[in-house]
């Protein structure tokens, strides 16, 4: 009894319930976290049990969050050192930023000196225990502390919850808190979250259900009030705009709180029909077809987000069709002008997805050129996104995208001019409004898409730094928002490709860390709706890279597991829809990384087998996008590949002829951006198959150590071609001299 008055005591004299230290780097996980505690309720039949931390109070407030709860008029170091004092508990968000700051570890440090080292709790948000490049935990939790309250040199070993992606994942890390905080068994607490959690999704879910009943009924609603309001179209006008705009809400809503998609699509149906009922009885007035290309915009919409881009092309090449008609009509119109250039991007975004690549780019080029030159008056004011569904999103994706599209098909300085110019813009919208959701993603990305280009062109310094500023833009979304799957997975998009950069400068144990991070996100997206098949083509990315990062290492049986998941992945989405270039072309791709991992088993005949059919594929895309030269850098890796195989079995003609294929296509994407360092790299690679073989063996190496050597002078050299160079150069060296 005396020892429980004890503890009771002193728990009564903390203010605090936990004191959480972080970098300012990580501010946006440390609010997340805050927000999370302070708002967590302790379930009534536990409220007063004892715990091993004591009575189990009925909620975790007040957590004081260092550095913005600092009152004015005193020093940062007292007020830090009177919370520490009077909190319970210290959450240590760990980081490489964390690990680094004294600020952090000076906190950890006081806390464990004066009796708190048990009720210390570490929580991994980035970084890795142990890595010499990407440690995470401070000095003060890697090691004791001696009775004088300095720090020594024997380890310690904190037991952390692990927030990353591949860890835990933030909800798990968040109950594992929690778990801490009040002293319960994790298991029990996770039971208990998750009864809380089936609650509130058969909540959500019934009402999001509900809502498209009710879009539904809104909808016959309107054909009602046309009876009713036949002589007013203009009251009729609001109707079918209010009836579907309530549709695609319940659709959006729909999609988030998981109800069944096929009920979704039959409501969806039920609503456009009764719409198209409606549309068909009014006037054919500018004023009625114009709202008819908006509904068709908004469905589009709504079909794409189910995964129905077939559904959703036919819409929005009918709202263009409609809306081309109407600016004939009046070219002065410019809110039909900005419409206009709307459905085109909305089509261009579908061709993208696709695969169809030039014809995305038209598409993109010819909205960018209509929000140009029908500049919309609502956007000249303050700086905003507002929303996903402003013109000025729309705007800035079109000019975005039209740079993508540019770099693929070998325009790189046209490329990068067009996407600099959404960067700008997104720029000046954080600069001006730094609470903008929307806008932080699109500069986010903005930085994705720069560093994507930059990398194919060997600027392989800009494009890290690229990627890691978009990693980090995603990462603070995701902390604000971790229920939100598009932060999710543009986080793991980033994440890929920061991989890929890093993998081109040789990192390839950083690479499969962030991969791993990366896969993890998009595995939970993909089991969460199988039926979403731009999140399978986004794992289907992060499964083909950690294969052949895998591969690197030497790592054959986890690459070949891994490329045959990439494989699985996109067979059936591949052979369900041949027009999608997309899938096609990831299934052509998954052959030849099966046949690299046979070829490195001694598996020749296998490899062979494996690339012959990712050729194959390849070159049925090429002949279908023949201005393509990301398609021709394709089919020249398959030839390339296949020749080795073939070489391999003594077949020295075939193997020749093969070599010499992907020689003429890596010379045609070459020489039309000499800028583009992956397409000089083809071109280098096929020049020494060729050689190694004896076809014109001094002048190929001649020329392919010239390009290397330029490439290296520019500083725009990749890791394999800088283990290949002295290679290359000692075997012109021994040929020159005979």
């Amino acid at each position: 009894m005396a020892i429980r008055r004890q503890w009771r005591d002193l728990i009564s004299s903390f203010k605090y319930r936990a004191f959480i230290s972080y970098s300012h780097r990580d501010t946006p996980w440390a609010r997340w976290l805050h927000s999370a505690l302070e708002r967590y309720h302790v379930d009534r039949d536990l409220a007063g049990r004892e715990s091993s931390t004591g009575p189990l109070p009925k909620t975790l407030r007040p957590i004081f969050r260092d550095r913005e709860e600092f009152s004015a008029g005193h020093s940062l170091t007292e007020q830090t050192l009177a919370a520490l004092n009077a909190s319970q508990f210290l959450i240590v968000l760990c980081s490489p930023s964390a690990a680094v700051s004294k600020y952090v570890n000076e906190e950890v440090r006081y806390f464990k000196a004066n009796g708190g080292t048990s009720r210390v709790i570490p929580i991994i948000v980035d970084g890795e225990p142990g890595d010499a490049r990407r440690e995470c935990f401070p000095p003060a939790l890697r090691f004791k502390l001696g009775p004088d309250g300095v720090l020594t040199d024997e380890p310690d070993e904190p037991l952390a919850a692990d927030a990353r992606p591949h860890g835990d994942g933030k909800e798990i890390a968040k109950q594992k808190v929690i778990a801490g905080l009040l002293g319960l068994g994790f298991d029990e607490v996770m039971r208990r979250a998750e009864r809380a959690r089936k609650r509130r999704a058969r909540f959500v879910g019934g009402l999001a259900a509900v809502f498209l009943l009710l879009a539904v009924a809104a909808a016959g609603s309107a054909v009602y009030a046309y009876q009713k309001l036949v002589e007013s179209n203009e009251r009729l006008d609001e109707a079918i705009e209010i009836a579907y705009g309530m549709v695609t809400k319940a659709t959006a809503m729909s999609d988030r709180y998981g109800v069944p998609q096929e009920l979704t699509l039959d409501l969806l149906g039920q609503a456009e029909s009764a719409l198209n009922g409606l549309m068909a009885r009014g006037a054919d007035t500018a004023m009625l077809r114009h709202r008819k290309a908006l509904m068709l915009i908004s469905f589009s919409d709504s079909y794409r987000l189910l995964g129905r881009y077939d559904d959703a092309t036919r819409r929005a090449a009918e709202a263009h069709d409609l809306l081309m008609g109407l600016t004939e009509l009046n070219p002065n119109n410019v809110e039909w002008q900005n419409e206009l250039a709307i459905a085109e991007y909305k089509t261009g975004d579908i061709y993208m997805y696709w695969g169809h690549f030039v014809e995305a780019l038209e598409k993109f080029r010819s909205s960018a050129q209509l929000f140009k030159r029908y500049p919309d008056q609502k956007l000249s004011g303050s700086l905003s996104f507002s929303g996903e569904g402003s013109e000025s999103y729309y705007q800035f994706w079109a000019t975005t995208w039209l740079g993508l599209m540019q770099s693929f098909i070998g325009d790189a300085d046209a490329a990068l001019a067009n996407v600099g110019i959404g960067h700008d813009f997104a720029k000046r919208v954080v600069s001006e409004n730094p609470n903008d959701a929307i806008g932080r993603r699109n500069l986010g990305l903005s930085h994705l898409v720069i560093c994507m280009i930059m990398r194919a062109r060997g600027d392989y310094a800009e494009a890290i730094g690229r990627c890691r500023t978009a990693v980090l833009a995603m990462k603070g979304l995701v902390a604000d928002n971790g229920k939100n799957s598009r932060w999710q997975r543009d986080l793991a998009w980033t994440e890929m490709h920061l991989a890929a950069t890093l993998g081109k400068l040789g990192s390839v144990d950083e690479a499969i860390s962030v991969l791993q991070g990366a896969i993890s996100i998009d595995e939970r997206l993909v089991t969460s709706d199988a039926k979403n098949v731009l999140w399978t083509s986004h794992l289907w990315q992060g499964y083909f890279q950690l294969a052949q990062s895998q591969l690197k290492l030497g790592n054959l049986d986890e690459a070949l597991a891994k490329c045959h998941a990439a494989f699985a992945l996109v067979e059936p989405q591949a052979l369900r829809d041949e027009r999608n270039f997309l899938f096609r072309r990831q299934l052509g791709w998954s052959h030849l990384c099966i046949g690299d991992v046979q070829m490195a088993q001694s598996n020749r005949r296998g490899g062979l087998e494996s690339y012959r059919k990712g050729a194959q594929m390849l070159e049925t895309l090429a002949e279908l996008d023949t201005k393509s030269a990301l398609r021709k850098s394709d089919l020249a890796w398959a030839y390339n590949k296949m020749g080795n195989a073939v070489l391999a079995q003594g077949r020295r003609e075939e193997a020749t002829e093969s070599l010499r294929k992907a020689f003429v296509l890596a010379e045609q994407i070459a020489a039309a951006d000499p800028s583009n360092a992956d397409w000089e790299s083809v071109l280098v690679w096929s020049e020494w198959r060729l050689a190694e073989q004896g076809d014109d063996s001094v002048a190929r190496l001649g020329d392919m150590t010239a390009r290397i050597r330029k490439l290296k002078n520019e500083n725009r050299l990749s890791a394999d071609l800088a283990s290949l160079l002295p290679i290359a150069e000692g075997r012109l060296a021994k040929l020159s001299g005979e």
